[in-house]
């Protein structure tokens, strides 16, 4: 909250804040290879919800404060690929810690397919955004 009552004071009336972020999904964990997308499973992104949650509230509390006022909003998707499943992992323990966790059977099984692709293949993470754009409006409720 206090984060977006500062972008409120720094933007000049009619500018705009765009809130981008992954949603919360269980998002897909693939391997590919140049003809074939395999899936190994879902990921356990659980421990992002408190965050989605809160950032939603914290933007919808500005809102009612008219503070600004949402003008758009899209949904796309975001894939991160790596060269293998080791490297996802080391990327997941370095970036994503906290956020998603990635059960054992999971990476059983993408390992599994990542061995019977053999040759060129990649492992992918697609993830959900969401993408809104606000306006500050010039003057607060009831100030």
């Amino acid at each position: 909250m206090h984060a977006l009552g500062c972008i409120w004071e720094a933007l000049v009336p009619g500018g705009m804040l765009v809130d981008v972020r992954p949603i919360a999904a269980r998002w897909p964990l693939e391997v590919l290879t140049p003809v074939r997308v395999q899936r190994a499973g879902r990921v356990d992104d659980s421990p992002s919800r408190a965050d989605d949650r809160a950032a939603d509230r914290a933007l919808r509390t500005m809102k009612r404060r008219g503070l600004f006022h949402r003008i758009d909003q899209a949904t796309f998707p975001f894939a991160y690929l790596w060269d293998s499943v080791e490297e996802m992992k080391d990327y997941i323990a370095a970036n994503w810690e906290g956020s998603i966790v990635l059960p054992e059977r999971l990476l059983a099984r993408a390992r599994k397919l990542e061995r019977e692709a053999r040759g060129e293949r990649r492992v992918r993470i697609t993830l959900r955004m969401i993408m809104r754009t606000y306006v500050k409006l010039d003057e607060p409720r009831g100030a």
